[in-house]
């Protein structure tokens, strides 16, 4: 009997559960898109936009308008999840975009769901200027720009011949446009005259306008030429006797060297160059000559490309 009462007991309580919990189910909250965005009259590109979402609702998503992010488009371009009442985005670039926010709410444990949509068109100005980066790809040069002074400035060596450069350079606004004297420019691929300070211009999408000038410092190479050690690198290193007053050089070989394919190594002044028979010879690499004739001309190239001969005379050992 027992077991019976507390069957019918625990039966009363689950029911009485149940019947408290259906009568505390959430109730659906009306959703509401609405929306505000803010300094609506004056939208740049590259700029947060804010969009201020009040309403309330369970989930909240954005669609900003700009291509793949068209609500019109709607599965295929693919909103933002906003949490919370504010919503920040950059448009790269500008125009005119319908921004939709779409605000959904759900009560009574999903059994019931609503949704409500809201638009506003904005115009988005690029007013964007700046030239981002500047290179010329033929020097290895890598320009400062200084975007207060409107400056371009870079270090070139005074040999250059800087008639017919060609400059990659980059905008803040891919779709800004860049002149000199009056001949649009075009990255990579337009030839410019920088014997003289250069005017580029710079024109936004919005008629924008700035002008950066070109700011050249030359440098001079070095003339240093001279020959610090050159020798047979094989079996073993056997160093030639250099005068530097002659600009001569004496190599006594090993007994049974095949000076016609002697294998030889040399060091000479900072940022100069050995050359022996067309070929550059350093330190870390040995490369193959022929010796076999005397005198054989070593010739230093200087940064500057002054050349200095030194005659390498060379013996085998007994």
């Amino acid at each position: 009997m027992k077991l019976f009462r507390y069957k019918v007991l625990s039966g009363s309580i689950i029911l009485s559960l149940m019947i408290l919990i259906s009568c505390t189910k959430e109730p659906l909250v009306e959703p509401d898109a609405s929306f505000s965005v803010e300094n609506i009259d004056g939208l740049k590109a590259g700029t947060p936009v804010i969009i201020n979402l009040p309403g309330p609702g369970d989930f909240v998503t954005v669609f900003t308008g700009d291509p793949g992010r068209e609500y019109q488009n709607y599965p295929q371009d693919k909103g933002a999840i906003v949490s919370g009442s504010t919503y920040s985005y950059s448009y790269p670039i500008g125009g005119t975009f319908t921004v939709t926010a779409v605000v959904s709410s759900y009560g009574n444990w999903t059994e019931e769901s609503a949704q409500d949509v809201a638009e506003e068109v904005i115009t988005v100005v690029d007013s964007r200027t700046a030239i981002t980066e500047f290179f010329i790809k033929s020097l290895d040069v890598t320009a400062d720009i200084d975007q207060d002074a409107s400056t371009i400035s870079f270090l070139i060596s005074s040999m250059a011949d800087r008639t017919n450069l060609i400059a990659r350079f980059f905008t803040e606004s891919p779709d800004a446009r860049v002149y000199v004297d009056e001949v649009e420019q075009f990255s990579d691929s337009t030839a410019v005259d920088f014997t003289d300070p250069v005017l580029y211009t710079v024109i936004a999408p919005d008629g924008t306008t700035q002008v950066y000038t070109t700011d050249i410092t030359f440098f001079f190479p070095s003339e240093e030429k001279q020959l610090f050690t050159f020798g047979l690198n094989s079996p073993e290193v056997v160093a030639a006797i250099i005068d530097e007053e002659t600009k001569t050089a004496t190599l006594l070989a090993p007994a049974g060297t095949d000076l016609s394919r002697a294998r030889v190594v040399g060091t000479s002044s900072p940022l100069s160059m050995i050359m022996v028979q067309g070929k550059s010879i350093s330190a870390e690499r040995a490369k193959t000559v022929d010796l076999s004739d005397n005198p054989t001309i070593i010739t230093v190239v200087a940064e500057d490309l002054s050349e200095q001969d030194y005659e390498l005379t060379t013996t085998l050992a007994e």
